[in-house]
């Protein structure tokens, strides 16, 4: 199951962090009336626990984890966190916290994947994947390379969770990028897809 967060949309996102704060290059004593400087991580972590049994959360601090920060225009806030189970991420899985100009919660938006149930050893080694995926690439008639470094995630397909190796090959003639997911338990590939776009 997979539960979509609504939130406001439409903003136009700008990768500018603002850091203000008093000035101490005079001997001035230190200035007690400047508001506290928030940082927008804690911040965003905090409404995450607050909400997280409407997100379906357990474990926030373990669940979900920043990995950007953009503040826009508007001077709002968005704080990008990726879904986890066990340490291991899960693919698609993405919240965004939306923050006012004060750090203030305003709303959050993303997909989130609920009730993940899988086992995260791996079983297939990560190079015993990438040749698997490497050798359909080739047999599709694509011999390339590793495009991306190899990554463990959790990856449901179908309406079913699978730990599996994720690799993006690309063709050597440049005309194919595919990404792969092999099962990490039984070597199977779970799924591949293109990423070239026809225009």
């Amino acid at each position: 199951m997979k539960t979509r967060l609504i939130g406001s949309a439409g903003l136009f996102l700008l990768s500018i962090l603002f850091v203000t704060g008093c000035s101490d290059d005079d001997d001035r004593p230190p200035c007690t009336t400047c508001p506290e400087i928030k940082s927008p991580v804690p911040a965003a972590l905090a409404c995450v626990d607050s909400l997280r049994e409407d997100l379906g959360i357990r474990f926030p601090m373990d669940e979900v984890r920043p990995y950007q920060v953009q503040v826009d225009f508007l001077g709002y806030t968005h704080v990008r966190c990726y879904q986890y189970y066990r340490s291991v991420r899960v693919y698609g899985g993405i919240l965004i916290v939306h923050l006012d100009d004060d750090l203030e919660y305003h709303h959050v938006s993303g997909d989130l994947i609920l009730n993940v149930r899988v086992c995260v050893r791996p079983v297939v080694p990560s190079q015993d994947a990438l040749r698997i995926a490497s050798d359909d690439f080739a047999v599709r008639g694509y011999p390339g390379e590793l495009d991306e470094p190899g990554e463990l995630v959790v990856y449901r397909w179908l309406d079913v969770d699978h730990l599996c190796w994720r690799f993006v090959l690309q063709a050597t003639n440049g005309f194919e990028v595919t990404e792969y997911f092999i099962d990490a338990r039984n070597g199977e590939i779970v799924r591949w897809r293109s990423l070239i776009i026809d225009l």
